[in-house]
């Protein structure tokens, strides 16, 4: 691993959005990076690039062609843990390299935990003890572990957040506390001593539980990390980590404005009502009333298959445009749907899949 905290085409050439990429570079030589641009005249481009160096506050790539500073991207960046995360950033610099090769600076418009994307070792903590800027984070949270020291720990790296955090002592009750009371994720501490952590994300999603889940683990074996993946966890911290690190991950799911726990508030998009993607997220607000409502019919049928073919439609659309709560119950949703033998087994899915979408509203201009 090596580290850079100047220069390089990721710092803007004028103003101040370059400050956010402060943080450390590490290098991330990786290829096959899909990458979709919305153009200042409203087109839309979507390539594959070779990434240079990455940041908690964005990163450089290497393209054919010219792009221009201010153009709005997104980031299909891969975990270590399995699957993709979906970044959104904005351009700030294209420097010529040669011929048609241009280097590529991003700026996040939120910012990331590169120990998600790489792995980068023990020294990264010392080089990441200033805390980033991160949102306000409120929500409930359920804390299950066979530790009892753990959720001491838990509760003092969270302290000043907001979050309200209860505590599980015991893995396999996990499920049933789901159902008495509505959690916006749930954070597996790993390992447990009675219990994998695979059958109880398992047992969570049977039992219609929806929303995130999030697994702390020191595993590194690629296999049985994919395995709790497989098994219905979302995101997976590898230990040891900071709160920093903690915090960061959670922001990305306990924000103002995307929390089951308030399950009359609005559900806020990620991009600002003044983006050029504005009138798609508008447009894509309206398409996911039209599915809550071709959802509640096609339960009322008891048409499994109709019901399927619009969760895959919310989880395909739903991070794109702002929604990521709305990826991941359509996916938990559709996952249910794999075992299911009729809609009632799913319904807590599709209750809380029909809420969500009547709750979208576009993110106001700061």
């Amino acid at each position: 691993m090596s580290t850079s905290t100047n220069g390089g085409a990721g710092e803007a050439s004028q103003g101040g959005s370059g400050d956010r990429r402060g943080e450390p570079r590490l290098s991330y030589e990786r290829s096959r990076i899909a990458v979709a641009v919305m153009h200042p005249g409203g087109t839309l481009s979507k390539f594959d690039v070779t990434c240079r160096d990455l940041s908690a506050g964005g990163l450089a790539f290497l393209h054919r062609g010219f792009l221009h500073a201010g153009t709005e991207c997104q980031i299909r960046l891969p975990l270590l843990t399995g699957g993709e995360m979906t970044v959104h950033g904005q351009i700030v610099q294209c420097a010529h390299v040669q011929k048609s090769i241009h280097e590529v600076g991003v700026v996040f418009d939120e910012a990331i935990d590169p120990r998600q994307f790489l792995d980068v070792g023990a020294e990264y903590a010392d080089l990441n003890e200033a805390p980033l800027d991160l949102p306000k984070l409120q929500g409930r949270l359920l804390h299950v572990s066979s530790d009892p020291l753990a959720f001491a720990l838990f509760e003092h790296q969270l302290r000043g957040t907001g979050i309200e955090a209860r505590s599980c002592a015991h893995p396999q009750q996990a499920a049933n506390q789901s159902r008495q009371t509505v959690f916006d994720a749930i954070f597996c501490d790993l390992p447990f001593t009675d219990v994998t952590g695979e059958a109880v994300a398992a047992s969570l999603r049977r039992e219609g539980y929806a929303s995130p889940i999030i697994a702390a683990t020191a595993e590194r074996q690629r296999t049985r990390l994919q395995q709790l993946k497989s098994a219905g966890v979302n995101e997976v911290l590898l230990k040891p980590f900071n709160p920093t690190t903690l915090v960061c991950l959670l922001s990305q799911h306990l924000q103002d404005g995307i929390l089951l726990s308030s399950s009359s508030g609005p559900i806020l998009s990620t991009i600002p009502e003044n983006s050029s993607m504005a009138h798609l997220v508008a447009d894509f607000i309206e398409s996911a009333k039209s599915a809550a409502a071709s959802l509640k019919k096609a339960e009322d049928a008891g048409d499994l298959h109709a019901v399927r073919v619009v969760c895959l439609q919310l989880q395909g659309h739903g991070s794109s445009f702002g929604f990521k709560m709305l990826t991941e119950l359509a996916a938990a949703a559709v996952q249910a749907l794999q075992s299911a033998t009729s809609v009632a087994d799913v319904g807590r899915n599709l209750e809380q899949l029909q809420s969500v979408c009547e709750r979208l509203q576009a993110k106001k201009a700061a």
